[in-house]
């Protein structure tokens, strides 16, 4: 695209009343509706480079990267998309694997309790004589399929509470393998016999280690987490700052540029509507 300031005919100092006001008044004369449908296309085309030139004027920060660089960053600033890009790849995967360490840590406490063990080891084991004896209460089947997902859930929390019954520790385990399958996938580290045995090693190993200060984990988790999204937003105001004092640097080396371009272009028509008027005048001599 032709510079924007030059697309609107505005000057570099333009305010956005001026912006406005040259929009307006090329968008009507330029619109696909009122031109000749023979330079429909071209007019469509000149329309949209309008809209465009208009988008990055009109926008402050937008026009202060185009003013410092000389070329247009999009519709998204640049400090808004390193932000946006920190969120995506580093805070939210982050303050995922909190919550799934805050889910662990409530399921831990609550298996502490011995009404709530002895309760879940009842039920299940009520489940398990209305599956196996097939018995239906109040159309209520427990072999339906529909019911499928429900019954592998209730199984992982039953046989968590029994696990946690029989060896606390490897409860504490199968919580650590919960939070490590979160970050590298189940599919890794069940890929093999030695894999998954390794794995189950190193969880059971770790779980003894943090044995007593789960909740000091959970803490420098919270740490951490605040710590990325402070390093976001310094990365963010860090690049807006620069952009600025390379507006300050540079700024006017990119107006002088766009200056002698401006007046290229110009001579340029100049050069070929002198051109044209030549040959209009030599086609009325013949």
């Amino acid at each position: 695209m032709v510079d924007a300031y030059d697309v609107l005919g505005v000057s570099f100092d333009a305010g956005p009343d001026d912006v406005k006001k040259a929009y307006r008044r090329l968008s009507l004369q330029h619109h696909p509706d009122k031109v000749q449908a023979k330079s429909a296309g071209d007019a469509e085309k000149k329309f949209m480079e309008i809209k465009a030139a208009y988008d990055i004027l009109q926008d402050s920060d937008r026009r202060r990267a185009y003013d410092a660089f000389g070329f247009d960053f999009g519709q998204e600033r640049p400090e808004k998309e390193v932000w946006s890009i920190g969120i995506t790849t580093i805070v939210s995967p982050m303050g995922t694997f909190m919550v799934k360490t805050a889910v662990a840590l409530l399921v831990r406490a609550l298996a502490e309790l011995t009404p709530v063990k002895l309760g879940v080891v009842l039920v299940g084991m009520g489940v398990l004589v209305l599956y196996y004896k097939k018995i239906i209460v109040r159309g209520f089947d427990m072999r339906s399929p529909a019911l499928a997902p429900m019954r592998i859930n209730f199984g992982v929390i039953w046989s968590l509470t029994v696990l946690h019954w029989a060896w606390p520790l490897l409860f504490d385990a199968a919580c650590v393998f919960y939070l490590a399958s979160e970050v590298s996938g189940v599919d890794v580290l069940v890929r093999g016999t030695k894999i998954f045995a390794g794995a189950g090693a190193g969880c059971l190993l770790f779980a003894r280690l943090v044995r007593g200060w789960w909740l000091w984990l959970f803490a420098l988790e919270a740490v951490l987490l605040g710590l990325a999204l402070f390093s976001c937003g310094v990365a963010s105001g860090t690049l807006r700052l620069y952009i600025d004092s390379t507006k300050e640097q540079h700024g006017e080396k990119i107006r002088k540029q766009r200056s002698r371009l401006r007046a290229e272009r110009q001579r340029l028509s100049d050069e070929a509507d002198s051109l044209r008027q030549q040959v209009w005048i030599a086609s009325l001599s013949r």
